[in-house]
């Protein structure tokens, strides 16, 4: 074991280990890690009958189990994800294991439905258990895409209207169930829809039930309990998906699209239908895992055995839920004398409880709830906050050693009573860390506090509408302890923990503007945020400015000179039912503000209204050239708060005040005045010099742009076009995918081709000198929200052209300049108007002369090859070449280059295609596509070869008929007629001999 080192800046927990004793998704945790955190359940003993409960514990959850004067229980353990269901049962299984009893655990991490059958029956042999073990078989060897085209299939068959009643479905005789059931079976085979669900191969629900049923792909299971449950989303396909589904899938899946109530439903009936579906896949028929079980008790019963059955989690076992419940809930008495007694707890999630049918519920024997909340100790109903604090402890404790150390305690020791490693490595920070950070029985709390792990724990999982919440291991150990240790280990060692970035993760809100301005003022920025951090988690009131003197010792603060330094203070967990839930009477809405916390929409409006006072007041509009547009165009509802919520209008003036102290420190003294403290008049002068400076800004840029097409949008319908000049146009047509694609710099991917025509030519040259220019001024100008004076760019507000851009995507000809264009502000608009002049002059004519060269070279092409396709036309001119090279009968040099560039017209039918798109192009956008997708070097060169080849072959023929006269041939075709004619007489003469 590692000694740490002396403070500052320690890290004493093992970093290559941590992750793996703190992840909680991983659903096979270490035997080591598991004892070393091991802490007793939090659990409540729910009275069904009376909907009453009380604390109970796991011990004597364990002795009730196992009361030997009881010979049959089903129990279950309710909770949500995360509250420690799995491990509640887990440990009760590794209690259980006398030789009297035959434990059978099915984890949650059973890759399958199949791996929990195997688990059921492993170790047992009998007919029906044979039965199920060969029906199984066939999922060893299935692919993952082979098993989801069976869902689909079966799901498809159980829905049938013919199937629904033998399927044992039920579903009510309405209009939206007929709607949905008509027309499911076609909705579930549509080759376009089938496409579309099984083209997610992370998320889709139909991959993650085919990998339920398939064992060949032994993935880990992810942790959502919900996993195999249809969503509404799972049953919505995009409207192209729609259209290329046959008529009645077609017209339910753009129903769904549209109708939440019908696309809600759809999942409903689809989880009903599922588990039908997946038994069917396995082979199995109502009763037989019934009496699987019952063969296996009988053995057991021989062997003088108890059947004890663990399943961690109820989801894992959909297709044969209802018939292991059923299973489960037979006891000795029921079946005879001659079945073992079964003891069994499953984990249901709370709403798997509540959809358990009601005869069911009165059956269970012991029914425990993990729904205890964060409250004061030993009260009835809730988890104190020290027993918190001991369970972090645990793990504080586990992530200091290695796994390796671990495993060597794990025979010695028992659950959760590992040593403190404080003590074992004799750390020479004991006694400041436990004073300072406070410890449970030796265990260390470092670099948390008792107060810190539960104000963190309460702030994060703290609901909207602050109810009380179940108490979550899972998210305290994987997003409060190990995030505050990932956060340690990046920063510890640079003097920034703990980092701002804590801030956000934590939404930690509770140090007002006042203190964080000063804390800006007299350390800087970084420096101010991490003691505005370690305020947050380590003060006692973060409302106030102090800090433990241990603390800033142990991560080597500077001297707090306006930061009030307490003495040290935990030598035990002290906590008070308040820590953590940050109230106090001093803070104020504007600190609220800048901690990102709501503000009420009436305190909004009485900023806006002070704001825009102080703009109209500070400067003298009424003798500015922009007077009238200020008063026509800026109005309060153009002023927006950081964060807040509150309709306000969009357009070109738009006023973003960011959510900083500063800025908050302003808007409280033009609210509310500063009184006699004059010193933050500053904040005032400077926060309406930037917003007036901003407004002036946008409103230069909208002066002088009347007409009937305004600048933004001229700007977007150009660069727009420009896209598509480019072959960048969006695959899918997403508005927000065109913005990306405008954004990028033009320059990286206009392509100059000298055989363009020469007003192609002239469009490409205008967007390579102006497009860049353009997209800066009239785009991101316009668009970006800044501070004020500072060229930072803060944020892009896109709503001012989003209607624009859909409308491009429709359309892409651009507007002409209006009239008043010649009115338009030079200095902001003068690249604009040169730019779109310049469109103006090249692109009709551009596309004009496109068309016409290539309808020219389609025409000359044409003349060439007829009706042939130029496939053949290049075998054909191959073979006529190679002959007349063999003859000897060419006299052009140029025969054997052409003949090695006949592969180029291998690639003409490409040209052909395009070349009709330009002349017949359905739109504007299709044609441009295919005008800027031509190859006018591939164009030329296949008429430059079909018209050498020709002009080749014209000479090789006339060669060849001087040859053949020189040696005195005639015509070679009526010399090869009377050769065949001489042959065929030769033929009549055999047949007369022979006869």
């Amino acid at each position: 074991m590692k000694v740490p080192p002396k403070f500052p800046n320690v890290i004493c927990w093992n970093t290559n280990d941590r992750p793996k004793v703190m992840n909680t998704v991983a659903l096979r945790v270490n035997k080591a890690v598991f004892q070393a955190t091991h802490f007793p359940s939090p659990i409540r003993i729910l009275n069904y009958e009376t909907n009453s409960s009380m604390r109970y514990d796991e011990q004597q959850l364990l002795k009730d189990f196992l009361d030997q004067r009881c010979e049959h229980r089903f129990c279950a353990a309710v909770g949500d994800s995360g509250t420690g269901k799995s491990h509640l049962i887990r440990w009760m299984y590794n209690s259980t294991r006398e030789a009297i009893y035959h434990s059978v655990l099915i984890p949650r991490d059973c890759a399958n439905l199949a791996d929990v059958l195997y688990c059921i029956l492993r170790d047992f042999e009998g007919e029906e258990i044979d039965r199920i073990r060969k029906e199984i078989q066939w999922t060893n060897n299935i692919s993952i895409r082979g098993a989801m085209t069976k869902i689909l299939d079966e799901l498809a068959f159980v829905l049938e209207p013919e199937n629904i009643t033998t399927s044992n479905l039920s579903f009510p005789n309405d209009e939206e169930h007929e709607i949905i059931l008509e027309s499911m079976p076609a909705f579930l085979r549509s080759d376009s829809i089938r496409q579309k669900l099984m083209e997610d191969k992370d998320n889709g629900i139909v991959v993650r039930l085919a990998r339920h049923i398939s064992a060949t792909e032994r993935e880990k299971r992810p942790d959502d309990e919900e996993e195999l449950k249809w969503k509404v989303e799972d049953v919505i396909v995009d409207a192209s998906t729609a259209e290329k589904a046959g008529e009645k899938a077609g017209e339910l899946a753009a129903t769904l699209l549209t109708d939440s109530d019908l696309s809600s439903l759809s999942a409903q009936i689809l989880n009903q239908a599922t588990s039908k579906a997946l038994a069917n896949l396995l082979g199995l028929r109502h009763g037989n895992l019934l009496r699987a079980l019952s063969e296996i008790r009988r053995a057991l019963k021989n062997e003088n055995k108890q059947l004890l059955l663990f399943l961690e989690d109820l989801s894992i076992t959909q297709g044969v839920d209802a018939e292991l419940i059923e299973s489960l809930l037979i006891s000795t008495e029921d079946a005879g004398a001659d079945l073992c007694i079964l003891r069994s707890i499953i984990g249901l999630t709370n709403d798997d409880f509540a959809r358990l049918r009601e005869n069911i519920k009165g059956r269970i024997d012991i029914t425990v709830n993990f729904d205890l909340t964060i409250g004061e100790k030993n009260k009835n109903g809730s988890f104190g906050q020290d027993e918190l604090v001991d369970f972090a402890s645990r793990y504080l404790n586990a992530s200091r050693y290695s796994i390796e150390e671990m495993e060597n305690f794990l025979t010695t020791k028992s659950y959760g009573d590992y040593p403190s490693f404080c003590d074992q490595v004799k750390c020479p920070n004991i006694s400041l860390c436990h004073k300072t950070f406070g410890e449970v029985n030796g265990r260390g709390l470092y670099p948390f506090t008792p107060e810190s792990i539960v104000r963190l724990y309460i702030d994060y999982t703290k609901s909207p509408s602050n109810e009380p919440q179940a108490f979550n291991p899972r998210k305290l150990i994987s997003r409060i302890i190990n995030r505050v240790l990932e956060d340690g280990e990046s920063n510890l060692e640079y003097k920034n923990f703990p980092s701002p970035r804590m801030l956000e993760w934590f939404k930690l809100s509770s140090v007002g503007v006042n203190i964080q301005q000063e804390l800006y003022e007299k350390y800087g920025e970084k420096t101010a945020d991490k003691i505005r951090t370690a305020l947050e988690i380590y003060s006692k009131n973060p409302t106030k400015p102090s800090l433990p003197s241990g603390i800033i010792q142990a991560f080597d603060f500077p001297k707090l000179s306006k930061i009030e330094i307490t003495p040290d203070v935990h030598t035990t967990p002290k906590i008070t039912e308040n820590v953590g839930i940050n109230i106090n009477t001093s803070v104020d809405i504007f600190d609220n503000w800048v901690n990102k916390k709501s503000v009420e929409d009436k305190d909004i409006n009485i900023w806006r209204k002070a704001v825009y006072e102080a703009i109209c007041s500070s400067y003298d509009w009424d003798s500015d050239t922009y007077g009238w547009f200020f008063y026509q165009f800026f109005q309060r509802s153009n002023i927006h708060f950081d964060g807040q919520h509150t309709k306000t209008k969009g357009g070109d003036i738009r006023l973003e005040i960011d959510a900083s102290p500063k800025n908050a420190l302003a808007i409280r003294g033009l609210v509310n005045g500063f009184g006699k403290d004059h010193k933050n008049l500053v904040f005032i002068f400077d926060f309406v010099d930037r917003c007036t400076s901003e407004v002036h800004h946008k409103i230069r840029k909208l002066a002088k742009t009347s007409g009937k097409h305004k600048p933004l949008e001229i700007t977007t319908r150009l660069l727009s076009l420009g896209v598509l000049l480019r072959q960048k146009w969006p695959s899918e047509p997403v508005s927000q995918d065109l913005l990306l694609n405008i954004s990028k710099t033009p320059k990286e991917s206009i392509v100059f081709d000298d055989l363009r025509s020469a007003s192609w030519k002239g469009l490409l040259k205008a967007y390579e000198q102006y497009g860049e220019k353009i997209i800066e001024e009239c785009i991101f100008d316009v668009l970006t929200c800044r501070k004020g004076k500072s060229k930072e760019t803060k944020m892009i507000d896109v709503s001012p052209i989003l209607q624009e851009l859909d409308a491009s995507l429709q359309r892409i000809q651009p507007y002409k300049l209006p009239e008043q264009s010649k009115d338009w502000y030079k200095r902001t608009y003068g690249n604009l108007i040169t730019f779109a002049k310049q469109v103006e002059k090249y692109f009709d004519k551009a596309i004009e002369e496109e068309v016409e060269r290539c309808q020219k070279w389609l025409d000359q092409t044409l003349e060439y090859t007829g009706t042939l396709s130029i496939k053949s036309i290049s075998e054909e001119l191959s073979e006529a070449l190679n002959l007349g090279i063999e003859a000897d009968i060419f006299s052009n040099p140029k025969v054997i280059e052409i003949s090695k560039r006949l592969k180029i017209l291998e690639q003409v039918d490409k040209q052909i295609q395009l070349a009709r798109k330009v002349i017949r192009g359905n739109s504007l956008i299709q044609r441009i596509q295919a005008i800027v997708s031509l190859d006018y070097t591939i164009m030329k060169e296949s008429l430059d070869i079909l018209n050498s080849s020709e002009q080749i072959l014209k000479d090789g023929i006339k060669n060849l008929q001087q040859n053949l006269d020189d040696e005195g041939i005639e015509d070679p075709i009526v010399w090869k007629k009377k050769i065949s004619q001489k042959l065929q007489e030769l033929d009549e003469d055999l047949e007369k001999l022979e006869e």
